[in-house]
């Protein structure tokens, strides 16, 4: 066995520095004499082969990999260093191996994530935080994104996000575990693994960079809602709570945030309706309006269809006060920032496209709840 992987090694070693898939057989033997009834051994088993040419002419001279995924696996296991340091120095050094052996340094990652967890997470931070390439980096989060089946799998990456030393590595680890997940997002089986729950624990205390990094993903899983299991279902009406929470607490910096956790908080309301409504209701005060309406009011408006059947009145407080208030302002907004074709609009009609929204949903508003419609209508004219 000795022998025939130091043959193996001997020959991968030798394709992965030249980056061909074919050496010499004079290369795979050396120096070494007794190479040779091993060489044989791996010939005989197609572990290797000889060159074939186009026309299918045998090359004794030349040896390959019969297949693709032997070589893969070749280099996984006898070209990749097993300790952490020094693969990041071998990727520091030949950055153009994240894309000679991207099969091989993945299989490294899947086979570590399954026997060796610890080894994993240590490799995974150590690219991170360095100066790999991104395309690098992406590697162990995805790995991990896709395999992991228990919540207990992911608590090396909840230690790092709670702590201070490494938490930006951890933040940009969660970044590329969620870009995965979003990209795999049409596979039901995506939906089943412990980053939804993961998300809850992550999300106790929440801190900017957490919030921008899970913000696209509880977008999609909100919007996904009913294909969740009850248990997810609630995990994710909390984690968008808290988004919407978290944004509200400080809208002049965290606006954006605030739009998507409306969404979300809107698709989920019915996994807790007195904690969403309560949470929705900071951004029909007075205050709210009068300061950020222009930017969330249009949000909320679209959502009324939703929000109608967790709580009809809410949505009788929502015309009531969205009518009350009159944003008159001509201060510009950016509607789509291109440079190629950029376009704007103003405060004013920011906030009015959301009465738009409103008027527009006023009948069946009527059909749905007609005493709260009612209402509505008589304080919003009594006003006007």
């Amino acid at each position: 066995g000795d022998a025939r992987e130091l043959v193996l090694r001997r020959v991968t070693e030798a394709m992965i520095t030249r980056r061909s898939m074919r050496i010499s057989r004079a290369a795979a033997v050396g120096n070494d004499a007794a190479s040779g009834a091993s060489l044989k051994d791996l010939l005989s088993t197609h572990v290797l082969a000889e060159w074939t040419t186009q026309p299918g002419t045998a090359q004794r001279e030349f040896l390959t990999f019969p297949h693709h995924l032997l070589f893969d696996y070749a280099g996984a296991r006898l070209y990749i260093p097993p300790e952490a340091a020094d693969l990041v120095e071998l990727l520091k050094k030949e950055a153009d191996l994240l894309i000679a052996i991207r099969p091989s340094i993945e299989l490294h990652y899947q086979r570590l994530w399954h026997r060796d967890q610890a080894s994993f997470w240590d490799l995974t931070f150590r690219v991170i935080d360095s100066p790999v390439n991104e395309v690098g980096k992406l590697l162990g989060p995805s790995v991990a994104a896709l395999h992991a089946t228990a919540i207990a799998q992911t608590k090396p990456l909840l230690d790092c996000l709670k702590g201070t030393a490494r938490q930006a590595v951890g933040v940009g680890a969660l970044q590329h575990i969620l870009a995965t997940l979003l990209t795999h997002g049409t596979s039901g089986s995506v939906h089943q693994t412990p980053w939804i729950e993961f998300l809850d624990d992550a999300t106790a205390a929440l801190i900017a960079p957490i919030a921008y990094a899970i913000r696209p993903y509880t977008i999609f899983l909100s919007e996904q809602i009913g294909d969740l299991s009850e248990t997810n279902r609630r995990h994710v009406g909390v984690v968008s709570r808290r988004l919407l929470t978290y944004a509200l607490a400080d809208m002049e910096k965290h606006s954006l945030l605030a739009v998507g956790g409306i969404m979300a908080v809107a698709k989920t309301a019915f996994t807790d309706r007195p904690a969403s409504i309560e949470v929705l209701r900071g951004c029909i005060t007075e205050d709210h309006l009068t300061q950020h309406g222009y930017r969330t009011f249009p949000t909320l408006a679209r959502q009324a269809p939703i929000l109608a059947s967790a709580d009809s009145t809410f949505i009788r407080d929502l015309y009531v006060a969205g009518f009350k208030h009159h944003d008159q302002s001509g201060e510009k907004t950016t509607m789509l920032d291109s440079q190629i074709l950029p376009m704007s609009s103003n405060r004013k009609q920011d906030y009015e496209m959301g009465l738009w929204q409103l008027a527009e949903y006023f009948p069946k508003f009527l059909d749905l709840a007609p005493r709260l419609a009612l209402d509505a209508l008589l304080k919003i004219t009594t006003d006007y």
